[in-house]
């Protein structure tokens, strides 16, 4: 067949941060840890490649090798000038739920259309199943997509997705449905003041513009190495940590499949101090045995202090995650909303909370903590706060667009039932047995049938009902005082009242 990058070609527009004529491609990730994922990459790429003829752009890492080598002139690394994140058209997530947030940490601005396949244990964010409509599904959003990028441009079709609600830009376009699941923007503030202190620092830092004159800041480059995006390189020599100093103690969670760096304050200057993330970020005691100590703060007033063994800040999207299973509610992908669910509270009255996607939070740990505190970001890297230390959280602008399968609300509910099982395993309550057919009246007083004894005993009570009382003999006056009336009174077979024994 014809190429399809030929039939619908054109230069996209020119986006912020892109080249003149970005690259477009398809981007193809999946799990590393699921022979299931790396089967359903290596059909989806035959697809793409050999019969749509599309780029497809994946990962540099050891499980894509074999790809590359398969197809030496269809598939490009992402990141590089031949496939730029901002070229990308669409991307395919192949894995389970985690892999879904890996492919959200892969963008730091806007996050193209996100096809999401399940291939791993629980797939809550993947409603897409490997069956026979699968790879018609794949022509259908892929060629939508790949046209409504020419006539838009990449750029300008992504920072549209960025920005739009439930339904997407491209749903009158391409003839699909999306959900657009709000992200956080979360900036690490350290005491002092040096990085993202203020929120007019935070909001320069997050939206790409130079940061101020003393500002130190860092990023995650789309590579995943840590990088510097500041003034680190005005700091005396002796200032600067060492690569050795930011990796000397590491956790057991993984950051694109390498360990993760649990940063302490001395690596701060160089470690990454802004951070997107889809699900929550999680402020927890580590390995502490004291509980938390935290001082919450909604646009610069103070809220509450949070003792407990943690507090999480989740998105509509993660509060089926961690936020659930601590007793926080459910939240459709919809709602721009920020949970505030407290980890294990030592306070019963303590309950969550569910806050305007409009509010600035800040939540810093205490002057008077017993122990830092670590913070994690979609569970996917640590930062250790110590007293002073904070974060700063607020909605981003680039949320994560998610191509939906049979609509939002119907992919929503059908995940709550087939994952989490939601409302499932009590018996149905059993309808008011009246005694009445289906073709009564409604309104007549239904009659029971009796038993046998209880029909014979209303027959005889009818019975004795209807036979005429005893007449009552006139008594005679009682005579007497004292003892003598009462004995007498006492043996009379005539019941007397009204008269005074005494």
């Amino acid at each position: 067949m014809a190429s399809l990058s030929s039939e619908v070609g054109g230069p996209p527009a020119t986006g912020k941060g892109c080249p003149t004529t970005p690259a477009r491609s398809v981007l193809v990730v999946f799990s590393p840890h699921s022979a299931t994922a790396a089967a359903a990459a290596t059909a989806l790429v035959r697809l793409l490649v050999n019969e749509l003829s599309l780029p497809v752009a994946v990962e540099v890492a050891p499980h894509t090798r074999r790809l590359q080598r398969t197809h030496p002139s269809g598939v490009v690394r992402f990141g590089t000038p031949a496939a730029p994140a901002c070229g990308v058209v669409v991307a395919f997530c192949l894995g389970g739920d985690g892999t879904v947030l890996h492919v959200a940490g892969l963008f730091a601005g806007a996050v193209p259309p996100v096809v999401a396949l399940s291939c791993g244990s629980l797939g809550f964010l993947a409603p897409f199943q490997r069956d026979a409509m699968w790879p018609l599904r794949v022509r259908r959003i892929v060629i939508a997509l790949w046209a409504d990028s020419a006539a838009r441009g990449v750029a300008d079709a992504n920072g549209m997705a960025g920005e739009a609600s439930a339904g997407g830009p491209f749903s009158l376009a391409a003839g699909l449905t999306f959900t657009a699941r709000m992200r956080l923007a979360c900036d690490v503030v350290w005491a002092g003041g040096e990085a993202c202190r203020d929120w007019a620092d935070a909001d320069q830092v997050r939206d790409g513009r130079p940061p101020a004159a003393g500002m130190s800041t860092s990023c995650l480059s789309s590579t995943g190495s840590w990088s510097s995006s500041s003034s680190a390189s005005s700091m005396p020599a002796a200032a600067v940590p060492t690569a050795a100093a930011i990796t000397g103690a590491t956790s057991r969670l993984s950051l694109r499949g390498r360990p993760a760096p649990l940063l302490t304050p001395a690596a701060a200057q160089v470690a990454p101090t802004s951070m997107q993330v889809l699900n929550d970020v999680v402020i927890d005691r580590g390995a502490a045995s004291s509980l938390t100590n935290l001082e919450v703060y909604a646009d610069g007033v103070f809220v509450t202090r949070v003792q407990a063994d943690g507090l999480i800040l989740a998105t509509p999207t993660g509060s089926t995650a961690y936020s659930a299973g601590a007793g926080g509610g459910l939240v459709h992908p919809s709602v721009a909303a920020i949970l505030l669910t407290p980890v294990c509270p030592h306070a019963l009255s303590f309950r969550p909370a569910v806050l305007p996607s409009t509010i600035r939070l800040r939540v810093v740990v205490a002057a008077a903590s017993r122990a830092s505190a670590v913070v994690s970001f979609d569970g996917r890297s640590r930062v250790t706060l110590s007293a002073g230390d904070g974060l700063a959280v607020t909605a981003s602008r680039w949320p994560v667009t998610t191509v939906d399968l049979a609509g939002g609300a119907a992919d929503w509910f059908g995940a709550l039932s087939s994952c989490l099982r939601w409302n499932e395993g009590r018996p149905a309550q059993k309808a008011l047995e009246l005694g009445c057919s289906a073709g009564d009246d409604v309104g007549e007083e239904a009659e029971l049938p009796l038993s046998e004894g209880a029909a014979d005993s209303e027959a005889e009570f009818e019975t004795e009902a209807l036979l005429p009382e005893p007449p009552v003999a006139p008594t005679a006056p009682v005579e007497g005082t004292g003892a003598a009336k009462a004995d007498r009174v006492a043996a009379s077979p005539v019941a007397v009242t009204g008269v005074d024994f005494f």
